[in-house]
């Protein structure tokens, strides 16, 4: 029986899409941890407010998130986006008015300027 390896990112000559899977824990210093944690830096810019940087090349567009929050009580939602860098804001009310220190679990995806014809 063989086993074939499973690549972690999604390649296409007409879309040039990548997907990065990135997890963040840490409710004083934040760690990433995840498939692709070494493909990304996280910044906490106070509370309930971390930007994930990408430090492999740029997107050819902005970055695109979805977020799960693994902190029970605290939603996470996509904030400024740009080709190198998501903000990602976290609550713990539904009027999305007191941010709170927040985990979740990200995918990531870009455009790879590289695929682009």
């Amino acid at each position: 029986m063989t086993t074939k390896t499973q690549e972690r990112d999604i390649k296409s000559v007409q879309r040039g899409v990548m997907l990065y899977s990135v997890s963040k824990s840490g409710l004083g210093t934040p760690a990433l941890s995840g498939a692709d944690s070494l493909q990304f830096s996280v910044t906490d810019n106070g509370v309930g407010d971390y930007t994930l940087n990408l430090l492999d090349e740029a997107s050819e567009e902005d970055l695109v998130i979805h977020l799960q929050s693994k902190s029970a009580g605290i939603s996470c939602l996509p904030g400024t986006a740009s080709k190198s860098s998501i903000q990602v804001l976290c609550f713990d009310d539904l009027a999305q008015t007191n941010a709170a220190e927040g985990n979740f679990s990200a995918l990531v995806y870009k455009r790879k300027r590289s695929d682009k014809v």
